[in-house]
């Protein structure tokens, strides 16, 4: 880290969690604070944020019905299909029919 400039390194050490006596990291965390005092952009947030979450739970989905989907193409049996990946005969039927 001694190629970096001492604000760099304040800053590193700032999203590291230490504290800091640099003038930017403070005005920084001044911001940070208001911010998070700020109702409108916490609920903006965690909108957001439930709403990736909920992406990221389709997309897992999608995956799931994928590989399902493939298995059932390369000639593994229900049986298999259900040992492998923990899925039941109906998840199996519900990918066919797509």
């Amino acid at each position: 880290m001694d190629d970096v400039s001492d604000e760099l390194k304040a800053f590193l050490d700032y999203l590291a969690g230490e504290k800091t006596d640099d003038v930017y990291v403070r005005e920084l965390e001044e911001a940070v604070q208001e911010a998070k005092k700020n109702r409108e952009w916490r609920h903006e947030y965690m909108t957001l944020l439930m709403r990736d979450q909920e992406n990221i739970e389709k997309g897992i989905e999608k995956e799931r019905q994928r590989i399902i989907i493939k298995m059932v193409k390369q000639g593994l049996s229900n049986e298999q299909i259900i040992m492998l990946c923990d899925t039941s005969e109906d998840e199996i039927r519900k990918c066919k029919e797509e």
